[in-house]
């Protein structure tokens, strides 16, 4: 064998005599050394020290440079500088999602992170470049392979040593520039930290262990520089092996200790959410209590000064200027005072329980007491106040109590009574928030504070009650405004505690002038995950040490295996057999060569198969063209409140030619039209899009309808050899007057209703033949006037020439009898009911015709939709709830329709959650849509899936006599049915609609 040539600048320590390493090692030294570097930082333990003096102020990270010294002294300056930029930017990421503590939450800025360990590995880059250099003239060191181990080994750890205390330097200087206000002095923090015995101490036996663990990477490296030479299958598999299970267990770890600290979080944020949620609502009630509470006080006593005008209004044969009877009312109503005024505002007559006169008081003579004369003017019915000061006849204040004042009935003037203040605040007292959180706990050592205003009111710990958020969090005048938008974000926040670096969550929501905040410190969140990564990091271990043994044992079988099956199975292949598939995935290369022939054999079948699914993926994209073209958004005109239109086209095959249209030609007057072409498919599709872009174009230039469709006519008719024919109702609505110009090129008649409740009337006059085959043909126009409440609708033949199973047609008398007895829907509602009820008619039979319907109604505002698609999971009911009482808010739906429209939105979409998809691998999607009308007011709510075919309505209560007959889910089913007016189910194709109707 040919002795390979020594380098005296490639090795480094014990690798001084072997050769430069080949591609072969550079590739596999990367991969460990990033591969080392990345799951440290995934796993925090790049910061952990094996001896630590458990100051705060010592930043122990260099067991991230142990790995990068190791490429430094073997891999070229931009290969160095590339993956040490990779692992700043892993540094960074760390930092920014799983911070070990405050103080390392310096590097969660980018530039931080990456110059930090940028600068480090170049310390160590250069330091061992001069090394090299230096034993490089004076070769006589390389002479013995134990001088230069030695030599190296004290290198590494005087570098260590003095790096560590660079890089703690370099940790605080960087702290200084992203977290200003914890280091104002970097410089002087870095001086202190020097000045400290222990923290030198520990740093050298750190730097200790860190230089013996490099030195064990040096020779790993160089004895497989050693072995290149041993290319034997099995030494290049077990070395490849070795990667791939070190790797496969630091991901591992890596990942374990990622999804544990991830569901931490996401425990700690729900924790914290449900907490603040609750304590919100707590909050509320007690205010809304304390609202309640303070309502019936002032009611309680305004009763008291009303029974006293009826008493003295049925009894006028008393007489009460000496103030017994008055006594005796106060006495039996439990009243501090009563004052009887005359029509001047005088005080007539009065009882006291202190025994102070007021008569001959002027309630005019005061400002506190000057309104109680807008009950003699008229002006207000009664005045209930407090509690305030009492007014004495001298104009002095006295005693605080709660005042309540009612015009008389058996005179001119009015009737003031007072009860003590103190009754009225005991009152208010039982609903006070001051101990809402006084013996709430979350979790072991978790705070809970309720602010109101920027102030302390109520705490678990009562040393934080009447702190402000300044003092608390250190915010400072400035960024206050600041802090307060990521705190009310709705995010949970890391904060820094009080004690030491470490890391506080908190979240905080508000409730009117009151804010609830909670805390939880990071101690207690992730108190488990340390032990659950080590019994994974066992585990873990456990399992891919078998597997490298096993795989190692099994090599030679599986591989010779693998290649005799792989050459059997390619026999049977040449022979004819397409349908065998190569299955050998135990290897990359096996997996490879398998993927290759398989993708072959397919790709022989596919071709076969390609030209019978072409055209079907060819008709799919023509409908979604086809579809796109038509206007799909409604209300399309929402600013204009004088009418509203709707429409809805249903292909008998993937592509139709039907179509229909509607747009603005003015600033008052909008077109509108529906057409049927001759023919189905392809062709018809094609033709219905020149002739709605032709009929749009010549309506839109404001010229007469029936000059309009006269040249789209004579267009169409050019070169159409296909002698293909489109029938056209188009009209023109000048929204403001009701002039509706309408001209019907050979289509059905379409039906107008006059007035909310009248009957409906055909337009049957023709003004012309079909467009697109005669083009000598003429066309007149029409013209009516709409009053507010007449509905229009259009609509082509494949609705009113729809088969049923028996062959029967749906036709016109049918149409005009279903329009006659739904004759009090609107457009959207019309249409869907119309297309409802045809779908009932021919259920079972094939679909004839394209079914397309138009409808206007005149002088009545557009209908609001809205639409909401979600996972089929029982939790998106709540988006879904807020969507739609959103719109119930806008429209002040009472709230017993709100909680009637709540019981039924949540059984059913709870109901196609739990069976729509249940026999199907994907989890699927629930749309809900939404449409508020304004006469009658109410709104109806589609439910739509396309799981498979259940209908939920099936067992109703007037079917069900006994309670064990009701089955599961049914209870559910019957209160949501009761719940509205009206609810019905439809298997339109492959999808489930349910629709229900809340009117209030």
């Amino acid at each position: 064998m040919k002795k390979r040539k020594r380098s005296t600048t490639a090795g480094i320590g014990p690798s001084w005599e072997v050769a430069k390493p080949t591609n072969s090692v550079y590739l596999f030294g990367m991969g460990l050394v990033l591969l080392v570097c990345i799951s440290l930082l995934a796993t925090q333990l790049a910061f952990f020290p094996f001896f630590s003096d458990n100051m705060d102020l010592y930043f122990h990270g260099l067991f991230i440079f142990a790995p990068l010294a190791v490429g430094a002294l073997y891999y070229r300056l931009p290969v160095h500088l590339s993956y040490s930029v990779a692992v700043g930017v892993a540094l960074w990421i760390h930092a920014s999602l799983m911070p070990i503590d405050y103080y390392e939450k310096a590097l969660a800025h980018p530039i931080s992170a990456i110059m930090y360990i940028l600068i480090g590995s170049l310390a160590f880059w250069f330091a061992a470049y001069g090394v090299k250099r230096v034993i490089a003239k004076h070769e006589q060191w390389g002479k013995s392979r134990l001088r230069t181990g030695m030599c190296f080994w004290a290198f590494e750890v005087v570098t260590t040593l003095v790096l560590n205390l660079v890089f703690s330097f370099l940790m605080i200087f960087f702290s200084g520039l992203t977290m200003p206000e914890m280091f104002s002095d970097p410089i002087l923090t870095a001086s202190q930290l020097l000045s400290v015995p222990s923290i030198i101490a520990s740093t050298a036996i750190n730097s200790v262990a860190f230089a013996a663990g490099m030195s064990f990477t040096d020779w790993l490296i160089c004895k497989g520089e050693a072995d290149e030479d041993n290319r034997a299958l099995r030494r290049v598999f077990q070395r490849w092996l070795l990667l791939v299970v070190t790797a496969a267990f630091l991901i591992s770890n890596s990942v374990s200790y990622c999804i544990e600290t991830i569901r931490a979080d996401r425990d700690a944020d729900a924790q914290l959410t449900s907490q603040v949620d609750y304590l919100s609502a707590q909050l509320n009630e007690h205010l809304t209590r304390e609202e309640a509470i303070k309502s019936n006080e002032e009611r309680l006593i305004l009763d008291k000064a009303q029974s006293v005008a009826r008493i003295l209004h049925n009894n006028p044969e008393r007489s009460y200027d000496d103030g017994d009877f008055l006594r005796q009312i106060r006495e039996a109503l439990v009243l501090s005072s009563i004052a009887v005024c005359d029509e001047s505002g005088t005080v007539v007559a009065e009882a006291e329980v202190d025994g102070e006169a007021s008569l001959g008081y002027n309630f005019a003579d005061n400002e506190e007491t000057k309104k109680y004369l807008d009950l003699i003017s008229g002006d207000v019915d009664h005045i209930v106040e407090g509690p305030r000061d009492s007014v004495s006849f001298d104009g002095a204040t006295g005693q605080v109590r709660v005042f309540a004042g009612t015009p008389r009935t058996d005179d001119e003037g009015f009737i003031q009574v007072s009860i003590p203040g103190e009754e009225f605040q005991q009152a208010l007292s039982a609903a006070s928030v001051e101990n809402l959180a006084s013996s709430y706990s979350v979790g072991k050592d978790g705070v809970v504070l309720i602010f109101r205003g920027d102030k302390v009111i109520s705490a678990n710990d009562q040393e934080y009650i009447g702190e402000t958020f300044e003092t608390l969090f250190g915010i400072e005048e400035e960024d206050k405004e600041e802090a307060f938008r990521m705190v009310f974000s709705g995010e949970v926040l890391p904060v820094q505690e009080d004690e030491g670096f470490g890391v506080a969550y908190l979240k905080a929501a508000r409730v009117g002038e009151y804010s609830v905040f909670v805390q939880i410190p990071a101690d207690e969140i992730y108190a488990n995950r340390t032990v659950t990564i080590l019994l994974n990091a066992f585990i873990f271990l456990l399992i891919f040490a078998s597997v490298f043994s096993l795989a190692t044992i099994l090599l030679n079988r599986v591989v010779v295996d693998g290649f005799s099956r792989t050459n059997d199975t390619l026999a049977l292949i040449t022979d004819g057999d397409l349908d065998q598939r190569i299955n050998e995935h135990e290897t990359i290369e096996f997996d490879s060569l398998s993927e290759g022939i398989n993708t072959t054999v397919s790709a022989l079948k596919g071709w076969i198969n390609e030209a019978e699914n072409r055209m079907e993926h060819e008709l799919s994209t023509a409908k979604a063209i086809q579809e796109s073209a038509l206007p799909r958004t409604f209300p399309p005109f929402p600013e204009i409140e004088t009418f509203d239109i709707y429409a809805s086209m249903n292909a008998a095959k993937e592509v139709g030619g039907d179509f229909y249209d509607f747009f603005e030609i003015d600033d008052h007057t909008v077109g509108f039209l529906i057409a049927d072409v001759s023919g189905k498919g392809v062709p018809a599709s094609l033709f219905m899009m020149a002739a709605k872009t032709e009929i749009e174009n010549y309506m839109s230039t404001g010229m007469e309808l029936s000059q309009a469709i006269l040249s789209a006519n004579h267009h169409l008719c050019k070169g159409n050899d296909a002698g293909m024919f489109v029938t056209v109702w188009a009209a023109t609505l000048d929204w403001r007057t009701g002039e509706l110009t309408y001209c019907n090129a050979g289509h059905n008649f379409p039906l107008l209703r006059h007035g909310a409740g009248g009957p409906w009337e055909w337009l049957n006059k023709k003004c012309g033949l079909f467009l697109g085959t005669f083009e000598t043909a003429k066309y007149r126009q029409q013209t009516l006037t709409l009053e507010p409440g007449d509905e229009l609708v259009l609509y082509t033949d494949g609705v009113n020439e729809a088969f049923s199973v028996d062959e029967e047609e749906y036709g016109n008398d049918r149409l005009e009898a279903f329009l006659t007895d739904h004759a009090d829907l609107h457009p959207r509602q019309m249409v869907e009911a119309l297309r409802a009820d045809v779908a009932r008619w021919a259920e079972g039979a094939e679909q004839s015709d394209d079914i397309t319907m138009l409808c206007l109604e005149y002088g009545v505002a557009p209908e609001v939709t809205g639409t909401m698609t979600v996972p089929a999971d029982n939790s998106q009911i709540i988006p879904v709830r807020d969507m739609i009482h959103a719109e119930l808010g806008k429209r002040l739906c009472p709230l017993a329709a709100q909680n009637a429209l709540d019981i039924a939105l949540e059984e059913l979409f709870v109901n196609v959650c739990s069976y729509a998809y249940v026999n199907q691998e994907d989890q699927g999607t629930v749309t809900v849509n939404y449409l508020y009308t304004p006469d009658p007011r109410g709104m109806t709510i589609e439910i739509f899936d396309t799981g498979v075919a259940f209908n939920p309505l099936e067992h109703r209560r007037s079917e069900i006599t006994d309670l064990d007959d009701i089955p599961v889910g049914g209870l559910g089913i019957m209160m949501a049915t009761e719940s509205v007016d009206d609810i019905s189910y439809l298997r339109d194709g492959d999808c489930n609609r349910i629709v229900f109707t809340k009117r209030w």
